[in-house]
């Protein structure tokens, strides 16, 4: 009967160490995953950010600027930031200048080994203050432009989120 029982006991020790380092892998693997969703949607949020700030105008009423114009009056005011009635608020590129992209959202499919998630992006435009960042509620010569991607699981909980922004001022886009 005591045999019984240290072997009962052997056992029972066997079952929790083994356990024990199934839960420790399970947690070294689930740990590697999020840094790779992390990783992936810090690439795809530069990727975004830097096409969107380089391929659009700084503000409508300076589209093809040759000679650097420092009003603000015909700037659009920050309550006009969206896309323009004219332009599809779904298609990017109907986008011609960066305010267009406040509350814009994006999503792509990432592939990680045999699974794929969800990459949603979302975008905000503000005016800010080009010496110090500090965002205004009237125009300025310079925009902020951030970016939120998200990475979704299969059931759309969010596993990871990158924030990023830029700050752009208008002589960046004197030709």
């Amino acid at each position: 009967m005591q045999q019984t029982m240290l072997a009962m006991g052997a056992l029972l020790i066997l079952v929790t160490l083994s356990m024990n380092q199934q839960r420790s892998a399970f947690l070294v693997q689930k740990s590697a995953y999020l840094r790779e969703m992390e990783s992936a949607a810090a690439d795809f949020a530069k990727v975004r950010l830097h096409e969107v700030t380089e391929q659009a105008f700084f503000d409508e009423a300076r589209v093809n600027m040759a000679i650097l114009d420092t009003g603000v009056s015909d700037l659009t005011p920050p309550a006009s930031f969206g896309t323009d009635p004219s332009e599809d608020a779904t298609n990017i590129a109907d986008f011609d200048d960066l305010d267009d992209f406040e509350g814009f959202v994006d999503t792509t499919m990432h592939q990680l080994n045999l699974e794929q998630f969800q990459i949603r992006s979302e975008f905000s435009v503000r005016y800010v203050q080009a010496s110090d960042g500090k965002g205004v509620t009237f125009p300025t010569l310079a925009k902020e432009v951030q970016i939120e991607a998200t990475v979704l699981d299969r059931i759309g909980e969010a596993q990871a989120v990158v924030r990023l922004q830029k700050m752009v001022v208008i002589t960046d886009y004197l030709n």
